[in-house]
């Protein structure tokens, strides 16, 4: 019984270990990934509308919506790390080019559809 909980106790703390080191990584890291992550998302999305699966292309569309919203937040971490702080204009500046990425994107998925 005592290993049983030693154990649980071993893999939550490597679990807990795992978060905290994903969130240290260098933002820059973590933007690649990101990206890089974005780019997939956006292969798969282009395949799934040439394919007219609709519904997984409205799934793949969300994440990259929220995966775009992830990297507005880096910027703005790194902007504050790079800087100690960050203006009201700053955050704005980063929310409009969220917005105009998600309303690009948008547009791109119509034109792809309408073809």
């Amino acid at each position: 019984m005592a290993d049983n909980a030693t154990t649980k106790e071993q893999q939550w703390a490597m679990q807990l270990k795992k978060m905290q080191y994903k969130n240290k990584a260098p933002i820059s890291v973590r933007k690649t990934q990101l990206s890089q992550r974005m780019k997939t998302k956006k292969n798969a999305l282009r395949d799934m509308i040439e394919e007219n699966n609709i519904p997984q292309a409205e799934k793949l569309y969300a994440q990259l919506v929220e995966l775009r919203a992830e990297l507005c937040v880096l910027n703005i971490e790194q902007e504050k790390e790079d800087y100690g702080f960050i203006e009201t204009d700053g955050i704005e500046k980063y929310i409009r080019a969220y917005r105009q990425d998600c309303r690009l994107l948008g547009r791109a998925i119509e034109r792809l559809l309408s073809q």
